[in-house]
């Protein structure tokens, strides 16, 4: 089954839902060295997931090119997972110009659900939790 990961940092939420049975076949994180540590263990610890299909900004995103470098069609994605960061939690990201500050995770995370389709499973966690269910685009 295929997943695409948001805020993936290091990728440990995505070791957990390749344990589950599902394939990473694109993931979204804008810190450098988080990156580079995903990068680094990608091909023996997430075999799905290509350096090109490995982008940095998820307000940015193009999900019509993410689909294309995981090599997905639009509705094949059965789950959409991450970690946002719970900006209530965080330490003034507005004021060290993080650009996700700007704009709620859950917006980020729907708009990416409008463009993958096909109903994916939804599996968000941040320090107040975790939630998870069908995800219906609105």
């Amino acid at each position: 089954m295929a997943a695409v990961s948001l805020f993936t940092g290091a990728g440990g939420l995505d070791l957990g839902c390749e344990a589950a049975g599902f394939l990473t076949h694109a993931a979204v994180e804008s810190e450098p060295i988080a990156r580079l540590t995903l990068e680094a263990n990608a091909g023996e610890l997430l075999p799905g997931l290509c350096p090109e299909a490995i982008f940095s900004d998820v307000i940015e995103l193009d999900n019509e090119s993410l689909l294309d470098a995981g090599r997905l069609d639009v509705g094949e994605t059965s789950l959409l997972h991450g970690g946002p960061p719970c900006t209530p939690f965080s330490k003034s990201p507005a004021a060290v110009g993080c650009s996700w500050a700007a704009r709620p995770a859950s917006t980020s995370q729907r708009h990416a659900l409008t463009s993958l389709a096909g109903k994916p499973l939804l599996l968000s966690a941040t320090e107040e939790g975790a939630f998870a269910g069908e995800a219906s685009p609105r």
